[in-house]
């Protein structure tokens, strides 16, 4: 995965950056480490020295087929909005991923022939009739 990370008006220290790498690189790398894959992490001052909730963490991961994510989180301070950040972009990937699974891996024509070797189902009610037990 090509990893980014930018300030804008502020300076990028080594301890900010050892920050994103285990919030939002490592656990993002668990989904996917391709190549392909392309991490930017935009971290920014809004106001500059005016103060106030100004600390901006613009995370924006492009994975395979052309999907981008794009999750920005703005707080006091730096360190919990790249705390916030992460935790959504770690959702939104177990959504992805749950979404490319359920919809192409499982569709629904083959959801009772799959109830029917399961025993679940009568071979009558496959073909649309209703079948009636007797009790004798």
């Amino acid at each position: 995965m090509r990893t980014i990370i930018k300030g804008r008006h502020l300076e990028l220290n080594d301890s900010l950056k050892a920050y994103v790498e285990a919030k939002i690189r490592r656990p993002a790398a668990k989904w996917f480490d391709a190549p392909s894959v392309r991490l930017e992490v935009e971290l920014s001052n809004l106001f500059g020295p005016k103060g106030g909730n100004d600390k901006q963490c613009e995370v924006i991961m492009t994975l395979p087929r052309g999907y981008i994510l794009r999750i920005e989180e703005v707080g006091d301070d730096l360190y919990a909005a790249i705390d916030a950040a992460g935790d959504r972009l770690w959702r939104a990937l177990e959504r992805y991923k749950g979404k490319k699974l359920v919809g192409s891996r499982y569709p629904k024509k083959y959801y009772v022939a799959k109830q029917f070797n399961a025993g679940e189902l009568p071979a009558a009610a496959i073909r649309g009739k209703t079948v009636l037990s007797s009790a004798v």
